[in-house]
Formats: structure tokens, sequence, C-alpha cells
């Protein structure tokens, strides 16, 4: 794992999850926030309010499966992503003479 700089805040994606991180060292568990705000825009944010952060969330997430951890002062959260619909493809069958 890569360390991140304070207050700093990283994206990702793996094939099943987009990960979020953000580094908050100076605070405990109980000192930070994870809010889900308008169905889609994620807020991470300190109760001092000395850090606040927004990630707008993809239209594939599964927000109901949002999960955070702590560990070290690094914040991990992973929104699950929906898996993705196949277009319904059909053969058509091609007449003419030959």
């Amino acid at each position: 794992m890569s360390l991140i700089p304070i207050n700093e805040r990283r994206s990702s994606d793996t094939r099943n999850a987009h990960v979020l991180k953000a580094a908050l060292p100076a605070f405990a568990n109980e000192d930070v926030l994870v809010e889900l705000q308008d169905e889609r825009v994620l807020q991470i944010s300190t109760d001092s309010g000395s850090f606040m952060t927004k990630f707008k969330l993809p239209e594939n997430a599964k927000i109901e499966q949002l999960k955070a951890f702590m560990s070290n002062g690094v914040l991990t959260v992973t929104v699950p992503k929906e898996e993705a619909s196949r277009p319904n493809v059909r053969a058509i069958e091609i007449s003419g003479e030959d």
C-alpha cells in the first residue's frame, strides 16, 4: 500500500467496486463523518470542520452497499459497482437473391 499525504484524497476503481481513500492521521474513527447527500454525493468530513471533501458517485454505484473502514489514519470507502447490463444481441437473417 502506498502512503497518502495528510489530507489528500484519492479514488480508484477495481473490477467490482469504486474505492475512495482519504488520509486523516490526526483523527479517530468517531471524529470522521461519512455521509451520502442527494443520493449520489459522498461527503467525508471531520467533527472539527478542519477537513471536508466530496465525491460524486457514478450511476453504477450500489450506494445501499457503501462501506467505510479506517485503519492507521486512512479512511477507505468502498462502493460496489452494479453489474454492467449486456446489450440484447440478436442475429438477423439476411434474405436476398444469390
